[in-house]
């Protein structure tokens, strides 16, 4: 796990696990499996990943994978949160993913996942601030382009308070 040393916006990994668990807090995780497959799960949506598959997982769930028969899988991923996608946008009236998700976290698109691979690499090497933020930038306007919903607006956290009628009326 590691940053850029002038970027603490993009967060990369890269390793083999068995298992892991997250609880998104604003935060969008994009992710190649690697060498063995996977078993993820968010909610009551259970998928087999397959190596070489990408995810998008937005923040709108909890999510975790396992191991398939006790073989741990590799991963390289990239973390970044909504705020910083804001930013990365340059306008504040865009906001790159203020309501967008990722109804299936899988993405059956061998390119994108291929230019996820280029990205990832890319983000290692030293570079300008400016060059990255391009690159993240791009390949996430086609990730939202092609695999992306509009979530619908949440309901207030309290209903609306209604006004009496007056009574007589």
């Amino acid at each position: 796990m590691w940053r850029a040393a002038d970027d603490a916006r993009v967060l990369l990994m890269a390793g083999q696990t068995t298992r892991y668990a997250i609880e998104p807090r604003g935060e969008y995780i994009f992710g190649i499996v690697g060498g063995q497959p996977m078993r993820s799960r968010r909610g009551r949506e259970r998928r087999l990943v397959q190596p070489g598959q990408l995810l998008a997982w937005d923040p709108s769930q909890a999510h975790a994978g396992t191991a398939v028969a006790d073989q741990p899988w590799s991963s390289r991923l990239i973390v970044v949160e909504v705020a910083d996608l804001v930013d990365l946008a340059g306008d504040d009236e865009t906001d790159l993913l203020a309501d967008i998700a990722f109804p299936d976290p899988v993405v059956a698109d061998p390119e994108l996942a291929a230019a996820f691979l280029r990205l990832h690499t890319a983000l290692e090497e030293p570079a300008l601030r400016l060059e990255r933020d391009e690159l993240l930038f791009a390949w996430v306007s086609t990730l939202i382009e092609r695999c992306s919903t509009v979530r619908p607006p949440r309901p207030p956290l309290s209903p609306p308070r209604r006004q009496g009628v007056p009574r007589g009326l």
